[in-house]
């Protein structure tokens, strides 16, 4: 199991997770690293609860693209031309 904990002033984030699961992340009242890690082992015990019915949310399932429009006829139209035939020059006659 791996443990994190970030402290900032009179608070700290504690978050676990085991191999196949989802992190597990509470928030801690507390002024001390001991105070912390005091709560080390009831956030673990919670975390294990909620894994035993749910190890990992569901997976991200993105939504189908939306159907192309098909071209109108006189989109077409309003395309770029090709590019012309460069021209010959006087530059072009030496090689």
């Amino acid at each position: 199991m791996k443990v994190v904990i970030q402290i900032m002033a009179d608070r700290a984030l504690v978050g676990v997770q085991d191999d196949n699961t989802d992190p597990f992340v509470e928030p801690v009242q507390a002024a001390a690293l001991e105070e912390v890690l005091a709560a080390v082992p009831g956030i673990a015990s919670r975390a294990r609860e909620r894994w035993a019915s749910q190890p990992k949310g569901a997976t991200y399932q993105a939504p189908a693209p939306p159907p192309r429009e098909p071209v109108a006829a006189g989109a077409a139209a309003s395309r770029p031309a090709a590019p012309k035939e460069p021209k010959t020059g006087s530059m072009a006659k030496m090689f």
